[in-house]
């Protein structure tokens, strides 16, 4: 039997305390994965902004309110607090384990990816894949 090494045995620990079983569910609702991730990475050292939907839905009349935000831009936003000056901005997407973008999604993507930011798209069975983006800032 191999061994795992204790810094892979505490990253496994802390994680699985913070997150529970969500990153082995087969379906995890979105807004379930956005909050384990938002609290993963503000443990991490990163301030996670979410980016909310561009259309409210008003609970009493049915009206819907249009907000600012373009179609297609990703739901977090990150930026790294541990330095000073703070480090780079990255952009999450988060999906569903059967969730794909969208026309709209993938054109903001491009866009921000030309413009030399960061854009990740994570589902709930990419965990190791989201902390190694996280550590390697």
């Amino acid at each position: 039997m191999q061994r795992v090494p204790l810094r892979d045995r505490r990253r496994d620990a802390l994680t699985a305390r913070l997150l529970g079983n969500v990153w082995r569910k087969r379906k995890v609702a979105e807004r379930t994965l956005q909050a384990q991730v938002e609290r993963l990475v503000g443990v991490l050292g990163w301030l996670p902004f979410h980016i909310p939907a561009n259309v409210v839905v008003c609970e009493r009349c049915g009206h819907k309110n249009l907000r600012a935000v373009r179609r297609g831009f990703p739901d977090l936003m990150l930026v790294r607090t541990e330095r000073l000056p703070p480090g780079p901005i990255r952009f999450i997407e988060l999906k569903t384990m059967s969730g794909t973008l969208d026309a709209d999604q993938r054109h903001v993507h491009a866009l921000l990816r030309r413009s030399g930011v960061a854009v990740d798209t994570i589902k709930p069975n990419e965990l190791d894949r989201l902390l190694e983006i996280l550590h390697d800032y």
